[in-house]
C-alpha cells in the first residue's frame, strides 16, 4: 500500500474511541459514529459491494471515499482480483491520518496497487498519481460511515472546481520550460488562460516558440 501523507487530521475530530465488535474485529468510532458495524463488519462490506458488483466488472479503477478500518476495501480488492486479475488500482481518500495509521496496525492493508491520500481538497486535485487515476474515470465508491463523519470534506471533494487563473495553472505545468515562459506572464498578467490567450493573438510580432504552440493549443480545443 502507498500511502501519500499530509501526517495531520485535515479533519476535526471531537472524539475517537475503538471497540471490538461481535465478530471480534476493532471498529474505530468518531464523533460517536461507528465506522463499521459492530456486528460483524466484514458481512456489513459484503453488503455494500454488493450494491456496484455490475460496475466492479467493467471497472478495474476506483476511489473509496473513506478507508475506517478497510474491511470495505478489503473486500473491493477481493472482488476486482476476481473480475480483473492483478490489473486494478484503488485510491482511497481519507482526511484522518489516525485512521491510516491504526488501519495499517488493527487491519494492515499490503498491496502497491492501493494508495492512500490524506491531503487538503485542493492538494488531491494538483497531486499526479491522483490526476492520473481520475483520467481513467474510475467507479466511486462511497464508505456512508466515513462520509457522514468528514461530510464537508467530501462534498467539497465532490463539487470543487479548480481554478483558472493563469498563477495557478502554470505552476502545474511538468515540463521546466514551458512553466517558466508561462510563469513569466502569470507575474504580468491578472486573468485566466483565457484572458492570456487573448493577449499572444494581440501581438505585434510573434517569435517565441511556446506563443504559437498556445495558439495552436486554442485551435483545437
Amino acid at each position: 500500500m502507498i500511502i501519500s501523507p499530509n501526517k495531520g487530521n485535515i479533519v476535526s475530530i471531537s472524539s475517537y474511541e475503538i471497540k471490538i465488535s461481535d465478530s471480534n474485529h476493532n471498529i474505530p468510532i468518531l464523533n460517536g459514529i461507528h465506522l463499521h458495524s459492530l456486528l460483524d463488519p466484514l458481512k456489513e462490506s459484503t453488503e455494500l459491494l454488493k450494491k456496484h458488483l455490475s460496475l466492479l466488472k467493467r471497472n478495474n479503477n476506483l476511489i473509496i471515499l473513506g478507508l475506517g478500518f478497510g474491511y470495505h476495501v478489503k473486500k473491493a480488492m477481493e472482488l476486482l482480483k476476481e473480475f480483473h486479475g492483478e490489473d486494478y488500482k484503488i485510491v482511497i481518500i481519507e482526511p484522518n491520518y489516525s485512521i491510516i495509521e491504526d488501519c495499517q496496525k488493527y487491519n494492515p492493508i499490503d498491496d502497491n496497487r492501493v494508495m492512500i491520500f490524506n491531503k487538503h481538497v485542493a492538494e488531491l486535485y494538483t497531486d499526479k498519481l491522483v490526476l492520473d487515476h481520475l483520467y481513467k474515470k474510475p467507479l466511486i465508491i462511497i464508505h456512508p460511515p466515513s462520509y457522514n463523519v468528514y461530510q464537508k470534506y467530501y462534498k467539497e471533494y465532490l463539487s470543487y472546481s479548480a481554478p483558472k487563473d493563469l498563477k495557478s495553472i502554470y505552476r502545474l505545468v511538468e515540463d521546466n520550460e514551458v512553466r517558466q515562459y508561462l510563469s513569466n506572464y502569470a507575474m504580468a498578467i491578472d486573468g485566466d488562460l483565457n484572458s492570456f490567450l487573448e493577449y499572444v493573438k494581440g501581438k505585434d510580432k510573434i517569435t517565441n516558440q511556446y506563443d504559437f504552440i498556445m495558439m495552436a493549443y486554442e485551435q483545437i480545443n
